[in-house]
């Protein structure tokens, strides 16, 4: 059987890789599966991604003893903007954002697997920003949401 912890941490790898010291790769400063609240992580720890682990949802489909499981989690990105007026919040947020989708894309026609762990990991739904635009406010912020579809 494979487990939760397996598949949650095949994701975060490879939606945040790590360097060989152990470090988040550029662009992110900080990455953690321990989730953290953007007021909780300051300006000089980011870019950063977060992982926060949602519902989970399992079914019976057909066969007895065969269980579909549906995991939600969402990816959390922050950085931070120049309040300068000529600074648009959102281009290092949608950088950052890029990046990720890009991660977690398989090739062409195919699903990604995290490695034949699970029978897909996509991203589904929506994809919540917000680009920090009240006055003062040098805070972006984005919420990839995650499904993945497993059987055991």
């Amino acid at each position: 059987m494979i487990t939760r912890e397996s598949i949650f941490a095949a994701l975060f790898a490879l939606a945040a890789p790590l360097g060989p010291d152990g470090l988040p790769v550029a662009p992110f400063v900080t990455a953690s599966r321990k989730f953290q609240t953007w007021d909780q992580v300051g300006p000089s720890m980011q870019p950063a991604i977060f992982m926060r682990q949602d519902r989970q949802i399992a079914t019976q489909e057909g066969h007895k003893g065969v269980t579909k499981w549906t995991y939600h989690c969402s990816l959390w990105v922050y950085c931070q903007h120049s309040p300068d007026q000529g600074t648009i919040p959102a281009t290092l947020l949608n950088t950052l954002v890029d990046q990720v989708v890009s991660n977690l894309s398989p090739a062409p026609g195919m699903f990604q697997t995290l490695g034949g762990l699970v029978a897909s990991a996509r991203i589904d739904g929506d994809l919540v920003i917000d680009e920090g635009l009240m006055p003062n406010d040098t805070q972006s912020i984005a919420r990839i949401p995650i499904v993945i579809i497993a059987v055991n």
